[in-house]
């Protein structure tokens, strides 16, 4: 298929399948540029309405509608493109119609690509993809950079548009899902790593095609990050086309006249081709903990190195920056306990990582839904760490049966609330309450963020209730 999508699309026929924050992006876009619009969700109509009367507002010409999946399906020939929010499942009927007719299936992510006047930095990996954005973005702010932060994380991107210059600093996280709808790659490309993931969803091999794709596409001119100490990422340098910045906290460098970041002692260091050698900062200074937080780091201060950024700006925001939300958060004690709320872990291998940053026994909360992976190198820190587990939701009994340790009591609740008042019960002086789910969020909220939320506003009522009376 021609990678090219239409310089514009005004008077064409379009759909918009999914209605969250990419197809919201999308729809504004489009209705504004003149595009004639179907919106279709698994929401209700009156649910979608709002977003049809306030395009309409923004633009009194707008031509923009609802379709139910049945009826889009229906008609889905007199489209010219169907945009397609990520998470929407392949074997979504009206995607399938829309591959027999050979009709262009598009996303926010391709058509920002192709309209973006400035270089992008493209940032994946199974973890630590958010907080390395995070950073990045942190290190504009304090270098007083003219950017934008968007795609996986932050507002949409293609209403943003106008607000970039050829100078911009364009910062975009894109997931696995993001990139399975690309035909071009960013000039910049960072994968933190590669680990097993939404095995619910893609095979081995296709989970890792969908990251190759943010260099797939790369010419000798771009630049690749790439997090070397991940075997997968290796795997991605043999294949690049693209100049490659090495970045590695544990593994030495492929040559001793590549350009590299590093870890040396307790020291980052920045090493260029000309093998001039430059500190970065101390990671014993660091506010955000644990060895995978000094690799998110690392790779943050490669790519703040590619966009010119000077070390002074670049030491000053990584030693500053306190992490990001629902990510290994700490909430304020009660009663010298501990809450931790590290919703954004929907594997178990970054339940294992929360776990391995937190030195307090530990009554740790796991659930959500099951991307059936495996919980092998979970369950030693369990055992180390744990005095109790108490799982909760869709997959609370599946866990459960999964964590058999005879050192570890196991418990399980249906919600949310009952496996937090059930911790609170269980906790004595100087615990730490962990939740770091395991699962995704979408058997009882619609994000992970959602979930955080509950959790900080259980610890905080508790809170309240704790001064209230002492």
């Amino acid at each position: 298929m021609n990678p090219d999508l239409p310089s514009s699309y005004k008077g064409k026929k379009v759909a918009i399948v999914g209605l969250g924050v990419e197809g919201t992006d999308l729809a504004e876009f489009l209705v504004t540029e003149g595009a004639i619009v179907t919106l279709s969700d698994k929401k209700a109509f009156y649910e979608v309405e709002p977003l049809i009367e306030r395009l309409k507002r923004q633009s009194p010409i707008a031509q923009v509608e609802y379709a139910t999946a049945k009826n889009l399906t229906e008609k889905i020939d007199k489209y010219e493109s169907i945009f397609v929010s990520q998470g929407v499942p392949e074997n979504n009927p009206i995607l399938i119609e829309a591959n027999n007719l050979n009709i262009r299936i598009s996303s926010m992510l391709e058509l920002f690509m192709s309209r973006c006047p400035a270089p992008i930095v493209g940032i994946t990996g199974s973890s630590g993809k958010t907080t390395t954005t995070a950073l990045v973005a942190a290190i504009l702010e304090t270098a007083n950079e003219d950017f934008i932060v968007g795609g996986n994380i932050g507002k949409g991107l293609l209403t943003q548009l106008d607000d970039i210059q050829n100078t911009t600093k364009v910062i975009v996280e894109m997931s696995h899902t993001q990139l399975l709808r690309v035909t071009r790659s960013p000039e910049i490309a960072c994968v933190t790593n590669v680990t097993p993931n939404h095995l619910d969803q893609f095979s081995w091999d296709d989970y890792i095609n969908l990251k190759r794709n943010i260099i797939r596409w790369q010419e000798p001119k771009d630049i690749f990050v790439a997090q070397m100490d991940n075997p997968i990422v290796r795997e991605f340098m043999i294949e690049a086309k693209s100049q490659i910045l090495e970045v590695s906290t544990q593994t030495s460098a492929t040559s001793d006249k590549v350009a590299r970041v590093f870890l040396s002692s307790k020291f980052l260091k920045y090493i260029n081709q000309k093998a001039e050698e430059i500190t970065i900062c101390n990671i014993e200074e660091l506010k955000i903990p644990g060895s995978h937080n000094v690799e998110n780091v690392a790779c943050a201060a490669a790519i703040s190195i590619l966009l010119d950024v000077d070390i002074k700006h670049i030491s000053a925001a990584l030693i500053s920056f306190s992490g990001v939300e629902h990510r290994l958060e700490e909430i304020d004690k009660v009663n010298n306990i501990a809450f931790i709320n590290d919703s954004i872990a929907t594997t178990p291998d970054r339940t294992l990582v929360g776990l391995k940053s937190v030195e307090a026994r530990t009554i740790l909360l796991m659930g959500g839904r099951d991307k059936k992976l495996p919980f092998n190198n979970l369950l030693s820190e369990i055992a180390k760490k744990c005095s109790h587990v108490i799982t909760f939701g869709e997959a609370r009994q599946v866990f459960k049966d999964r964590i058999i340790l005879a050192e570890v009591k196991v418990h399980d609740r249906e919600f949310l609330g009952d496996a937090f008042k059930l911790a609170v019960e269980l906790a004595v002086p100087g615990d730490c309450i962990l939740l770091s789910p395991g699962g995704t969020s979408f058997d009882q909220y619609r994000t992970f963020e959602e979930r955080g939320a509950e959790f900080k506003k259980l610890a905080n009522d508790l809170m309240r209730e704790s001064v209230a009376c002492p």
